[in-house]
């Protein structure tokens, strides 16, 4: 089924809460106050009967200048607006305001209604016309249809609402994919018998009834336990709709309007947000650097410092980059709407949109910072990808975080890393992801250690892993897992070469030049292959030899052997061999059994046992019954 939010938007007593009830049959007018001062404070919620493959659901706003804040809440999850206008008193300052605001959420589509057609049968003034078309010049308004009705008789209420199905079916679905779902909560109470309910605009996604999510910014987790859409009880909601969580294990007292439901690790909550703004233009603005705002985003809004990057000032109808600076996190994300108002005349005054949620700090008089928010805002899918990758690369971001930051799904993000990987743009390094350039240099860094000059004086001739991984950490600031995949990366791509704990450039021998007694000991252990000799065997080979207790140890340091169990060390080609096999047994068919090593290696029960249970005390597999089965992933074994 579509989904579609229509909006109510206009001056204060144009008109707009009646048009919903003569559209849907519904006052949205729910407070006393409201009714006793005839106009609307809190958004309204009503809608049209569903069709087969239709909800339409309907938010009314106030009108009022002291309300608008209060209109933000609500407009901002619209699809559909409809711009009221009073044929008795025309355009007026918050029809503008309004307009302005509509304007810069990037509302796609909207009618113009004009109201109250019974007091003015002769329908719109030519000046009136001529006022409307002018106000919506150039905008998402402009050619939209103008349909005359009166709440009070009647007219052009069929027409009006044949329209709003007409428009509603053209304008498709939002992004439904489950693992998007993201609810701003506009209002929260407590109900007899469920406990905590939240409602809001379901802005993308999918939510199913027992899901876990959480609130942010809190963090906060807790349950669906049921889900209302149009106040019918559904086991789920999809984008588009005005929907009721009912929340397990959590008080009324600790949810807070302004919050956004999600699922976890879908918000990266942050103080210092990067966006693009532009200025109203119906009427005169001014907005300074450095000045105190208040952000209005979903349903909440929150204070701000904002720094213009490479200007001092904007004025009515500029456009450029800035980055909002706030007190405590916000959950914001890449793409959403926000309306800036002057904290000191309480007037709207700008649009903008999200470029980066999460940011790092931007300096005011930077063009690099600006030239990289372009790129974020304007570039394509991939162009985008790389901007976020190279902005926040030092951090190791996995492909998780990545997602979130371009508000993409995670086969997505997996399809654009792909195409950047297979470009050269990107480097994969264990999970995380960076730029080429960046990898790079952390290569070119590596190679200057191994490098003559450069080993000679810092190592000597033959480094170890170990101090690569530690001058590597602490250059890049990384810790030592990401260090050696790093350096793991560089023996993949052919740059280093790799023996036990040595490491070298191409062309040199990593491993230290062994002794006569070493190359004696290798020998023996490579013609055993899988059916090692005990330490006894070797000691009493090797008797005399007061060097054998330190070549074992230098050959086992370098991984020219493998310890198997206190008696037994095996040649690291043959060790590889038999642990081959184990891998590709275990794969296809889920154990191995000492009589299938046996078997397929030819060789005694003893050595097979020998083999197996060195894995079992390694916890790479465990005895179950007569056979070994894994306890890791397959590809885990080393």
């Amino acid at each position: 089924m579509l989904n579609i939010i229509a909006g109510t938007a206009g001056h204060v007593d144009h008109g707009k809460t009646c048009l919903i009830k003569a559209l849907t049959g519904i006052d949205t007018d729910r407070l006393l106050e409201e009714k006793k001062r005839g106009i609307t404070i809190e958004n309204g919620y009503a809608h049209l009967p569903d069709t087969a493959d239709l909800s339409i659901g309907f938010i009314d706003v106030p009108g009022h200048e002291k309300y608008v804040g209060n209109m933000l809440t609500g407009i901002g999850g619209i699809d559909l607006a409809l711009l009221v206008i009073a044929l008795d008193e025309g355009v007026k300052p918050q029809t503008r305001e309004h307009f302005e605001i509509l304007r810069l959420l990037g509302i796609p589509e909207g009618i113009i209604v004009y109201t109250k057609a019974d007091l003015v049968p002769e329908g719109p003034s030519s000046v009136l016309t001529d006022e409307v078309t002018e106000l919506i010049k150039g905008s998402f308004l402009e050619g939209a249809e103008r349909v005359e009705v009166s709440a009070f008789t009647g007219i052009g209420i069929c027409e009006l609402k044949s329209l709003i199905y007409k428009k509603a079916r053209e304008l498709g679905n939002r992004r439904k994919s489950p693992e998007l779902f993201r609810l701003p909560v506009d209002r929260v109470f407590s109900r007899e018998g469920f406990g905590t309910v939240v409602t809001g605009t379901l802005l993308e996604g999918r939510i199913s009834k027992g899901e876990e999510i959480v609130l942010f910014p809190s963090g906060k987790k807790t349950k669906v336990r049921g889900i209302q859409v149009h106040g019918q009880d559904v086991l789920f909601a999809e984008a588009g709709s005005r929907t009721a969580l009912n929340l397990g294990g959590i008080a009324r007292d600790e949810v807070s309007k302004g919050e956004v439901a999600a699922f976890a690790g879908q918000i990266l909550p942050g103080r210092m947000v990067d966006v693009v703004l532009t200025m109203f233009s119906a009427f005169p603005v001014i907005l300074k650097n450095n000045e105190t705002v208040n952000v209005c985003f979903g349903a909440g809004h929150r204070n701000a410092r904002v720094v213009l990057l490479g200007a001092e000032r904007l004025e009515r109808g500029d456009r450029a980059y800035a980055q909002l600076r706030f007190g405590e996190e916000v959950p914001l994300k890449t793409g959403d709407r926000i309306i800036i108002r002057s904290c000191d005349s309480n007037n709207s005054v700008a649009g903008g949109m999200v470029v980066q949620a999460r940011a790092a700090k931007k300096r005011h008089s930077s063009a690099e910072d600006a030239m990289k928010l372009r790129l974020l805002e304007d570039g394509n899918l991939s162009v985008r990808a790389l901007a976020v990758i190279r902005e926040v690369e030092r951090s190791y971001p996995e492909i998780s975080e990545i997602a979130v930051r371009l508000n993409l799904t995670i086969s997505e993000t997996k399809e654009t890393l792909f195409g950047l990987l297979q470009e050269k743009k990107i480097a994969r390094v264990k999970d995380s992801f960076v730029s080429r350039e960046f990898a790079d240099e952390v290569f070119r860094f590596i190679i200057s250690i191994l490098s003559d000059d450069q080993g000679e004086r810092v190592f000597g001739p033959k480094p170890e892993k170990g101090e690569l991984v530690s001058l590597i950490s602490s250059k890049y600031h990384l810790d030592s897992e990401m260090a050696k995949a790093f350096l793991e990366k560089t023996r993949e791509e052919g740059i280093v070469v790799m023996q036990g704990s040595r490491v070298a450039l191409p062309g040199e021998k990593p491993e230290h030049e062994l002794s006569k007694t070493g190359k004696a000991l290798l020998e023996i252990y490579r013609t055993k292959g899988i059916e090692p000799p005990s330490n006894k065997e070797i000691s009493e080979a090797f008797a005399g030899d007061k060097s054998l207790r330190k070549t074992l140890g230098l050959l086992l340091k370098e991984e020219l052997l493998i310890k198997v169990d206190q008696e037994h060390y095996m040649w690291k080609e043959s060790y590889n061999e038999a642990l081959s096999y184990v891998k590709e047994t275990l794969a296809k068919e889920g154990q191995i059994t000492v009589a299938m090593y046996r078997d397929h290696m030819k060789t005694s029960r003893k050595f097979s046992k020998l083999m197996l249970e060195h894995l079992d005390r390694k916890h790479l597999t465990r005895l179950s019954g007569d056979a070994h089965i894994p306890v890791k992933r397959i590809n885990d074994f080393n």
